[in-house]
């Protein structure tokens, strides 16, 4: 999977669990009822106040490891994206330490943790895993584990994802209803 380029429009985005560093133009749903958020919502309580088919674009940053209920987050994400629309996933990789760091964080994932939460929600249906990378820091000492994922994501992930922590895992899913 190489780079991925989406073109989206703003005013049909979806940013869920936003904070104060919501996409200028995007709805914004979150827990936090802050200045910025449009829509003030326990993302744990299922339906979202938002229509079915709405969002062309849904961007899911730095949330999904707060989520309890991890299938209903992703099948709530699918119910109100459009057919065609990308839904991008940010999360920190088991081996950060911000993973562990926060308190709050009820799950540490792994690169393949997105793909087969998908498959488990949908049966393998309804959408297509389009992007699934890990991202390293540009710090030197990160060199050498980078080098190893490229060489072998799974061996990078089993002997050397403690020794060369990576930063997050990025997922890009397209819904195909």
């Amino acid at each position: 999977m190489g780079k991925l380029k989406i073109e989206y429009d703003l005013t049909k985005t979806l940013d869920v669990g936003c904070g104060p560093q919501k996409l200028e133009g995007a709805i914004g749903i979150d827990h936090d009822d802050l200045p910025d958020i449009d829509i003030s919502h326990n993302l744990n309580r299922y339906p979202w106040p938002v229509k079915a088919d709405t969002f062309t674009f849904i961007r899911a940053q730095h949330i999904i490891e707060h989520i309890t209920d991890l299938q209903g987050f992703v099948k709530e994400m699918h119910r109100v994206a459009k057919n065609e629309a990308f839904i991008e996933i940010t999360t920190p990789h088991y081996s950060n330490y911000t993973s562990f760091r926060d308190p709050t964080h009820i799950w540490h994932f792994s690169l393949e943790s997105t793909p087969q939460l998908y498959h488990y929600a949908f049966k393998g249906k309804g959408y297509e895993i389009m992007y699934n990378e890990l991202s390293f820091s540009r710090a030197i000492i990160d060199f050498p584990g980078w080098l190893v994922y490229k060489m072998s994501k799974r061996r990078y992930e089993k002997h050397f994802a403690w020794v060369f922590p990576c930063v997050q895992i990025k997922t890009i899913v397209k819904i195909n209803k």
